[in-house]
């Protein structure tokens, strides 16, 4: 059995990085909601800020900023 080291020159480039920090038992949480919507854990937390962000969009709009977008447009 041969496994691959993912270095970080192979992420795309339009992905910024970031390490988060959960609290206890909340790692295993985003696993098992991850597996039973067949995403990884990074797609499912992506997925739950993105649903936070749009749900928050426009009482949590800053002024002079434009709001983010995910599709890019």
């Amino acid at each position: 059995m041969s496994s691959t080291i993912t270095r970080r020159r192979d992420y795309p480039s339009d992905q910024e990085r970031y390490t988060l920090s959960f609290p206890t038992g909340m790692k295993e949480q985003i696993k098992r909601a991850a597996r039973a919507q067949n995403r990884s854990m990074n797609a499912e937390i992506v997925h739950r800020l993105q649903l936070s962000l749009e749900q928050c969009a426009p009482r949590c709009h800053v002024a002079g900023e434009q709001p983010f977008d995910m599709e890019g447009k």
